[in-house]
């Protein structure tokens, strides 16, 4: 398994440098692939690369799975100045939304009703 999981950490971090673009799903079990088995240099790479994968609105697996991830990260990292920007803004933006939808949903149940 451990075979398995070198190998694709290797085809990614090749990706990484031909610059093909990151989805927040890859890149984020990437590095939690990479903090798994304490691959320090592939981590600070992968970070280095979080503003292009940052989502501008953070949706819930953001929020649910990789700030988890990162904190996990920080916490046990050996390095102590990584800077991580978030745009707070955002998190605003999304719990509105999910405020109005959940409005949507009640409204619907009151009409079908």
């Amino acid at each position: 398994m451990t075979y398995y999981l070198l190998r694709l950490i290797d085809i990614t971090m090749e990706l990484r440098g031909l610059k093909v673009g990151w989805t927040l799903h890859c890149w984020m079990h990437s590095l939690a692939t990479a903090h798994e088995m304490r691959l320090d240099s592939v981590i600070d790479q992968l970070l280095q690369d979080f503003l292009q994968v940052c989502p501008d609105d953070y949706s819930t697996q953001f929020v649910q799975e990789c700030l988890p991830l990162l904190f996990n990260i920080f916490r046990y990292s050996k390095v102590k100045n990584y800077t991580l920007f978030i745009n707070t803004t955002s998190f605003e933006r999304e719990r509105e939304r999910e405020r109005e939808r959940e409005r949507e949903r009640v409204s619907v149940c009151v009409f079908i009703k």
